[in-house]
């Protein structure tokens, strides 16, 4: 909460702004340089000025763009699978290199 101020004004001001709670596992950011990975997220939806605006707080993770590229190319060489098939057993096993080689071999 803010200090200072009354609980009943906060939800006031929060109801004017059609402000609603997100039940959210993770919310992943791509950037051109990776992406952002927000753990545990607390995502708060609003409207402004007839825009919708999210406030995202938890814990985040970056992850390069760079690094999953080689390691997706590595994983491709040593099972002879495709990119695709790849990434979402890499994704399954959460960046797991050799579970993903062991699952695919």
């Amino acid at each position: 909460m803010m200090p200072g101020m009354n609980p009943r004004d906060i939800q006031r001001i929060m109801k004017q702004l059609n402000a609603k709670k997100i039940d959210a596992e993770e919310v992943i950011i791509k950037t051109k340089e990776g992406e952002l990975v927000i753990k545990n997220p607390d995502v708060t939806q609003m409207g402004v000025s007839g825009n919708t605006v999210f406030q995202i707080m938890g814990d985040i993770e970056e992850k390069s763009t760079q690094e999953d590229s080689n390691d997706v190319k590595l994983i491709m060489e040593k099972t002879g699978k495709d990119e695709d098939t790849v990434k979402k057993t890499l994704e399954k096993n959460e960046g797991d290199m050799a579970q993903t080689i062991l699952d695919l071999s």
